[in-house]
């Protein structure tokens, strides 16, 4: 029926179709940004334009771009840099069911980022004003997790930064785990960190697994 309400798994859909384009439109115009900054050089340089030349050049000023884009952009779609399967992931021998009431599961309030196998299943939230990161409540807490008894509401669906969280040595979690002395319950919220001078090789290297990361997804997207 025309009136029937709109199921979430259309609502995710369509945003993941949306931020998909949008990244890929983006990326688009920094390849043509690119080799406009190639077309350009090569005229100044030489007076004509020779297309192997060009091309040479082309790829050096696509990367260029890309890490200026990363470096710049405050704001942007950002899908789990963890692509393999979540299910394969090591757990850490961390025996949460004994540590629950003592840590009020102060590890469920850190922001993480879903994946594409996370966005298939289903079963996680995730920020619709800031995607793909975990959507969580006013209180900072994941929204799956349970107000009361602190547990899971999807644990056997859990990404893979839950699976391979190991708190014991986080100063967010524990003031001494030993002991089982947790942090303050604020440690481990949402804070933005300082201004911090990001070496080329590590932006270049985020810029390029960005782009792959959003190749798997766009694959995802066309399968369905």
């Amino acid at each position: 029926m025309d009136d029937d309400p709109v199921r979430r798994e259309e609502v995710d859909r369509g945003f993941r179709l949306l931020n998909h384009l949008v990244s890929t439109m983006r990326d688009e115009l920094l390849q043509l940004g690119a080799q406009v900054v190639a077309l350009t050089r090569e005229v100044d340089e030489r007076g004509a334009i020779r297309k192997q030349s060009v091309l040479e050049t082309l790829s050096d000023q696509v990367r260029e771009a890309r890490v200026a884009d990363e470096a710049a952009a405050p704001l942007r779609i950002e899908l789990s840099d963890h692509q393999r399967d979540k299910y394969a992931v090591a757990v850490p021998p961390v025996p949460c069911a004994e540590l629950l009431p003592i840590c009020k599961a102060r590890c469920c309030t850190l922001p993480f980022r879903l994946s594409t196998q996370d966005l298939d299943g289903g079963h996680v939230r995730w920020d619709y004003g800031r995607p793909y990161w975990n959507l969580r409540r006013p209180d900072g807490y994941c929204v799956h997790n349970d107000p009361d008894g602190h547990g899971c509401g999807v644990y056997e669906e859990r990404p893979a930064p839950c699976r391979a969280f190991d708190c014991r040595g986080d100063a967010r979690i524990w003031l001494d785990y030993e002991k089982r002395i947790p942090a303050a319950i604020d440690a481990a919220l949402d804070v933005p960190p300082g201004p911090r001078k990001q070496p080329r090789v590590e932006v270049e290297g985020r810029a390029a697994l960005r782009h792959v990361v959003m190749g798997i997804e766009g694959e995802s997207l066309r399968r369905k």
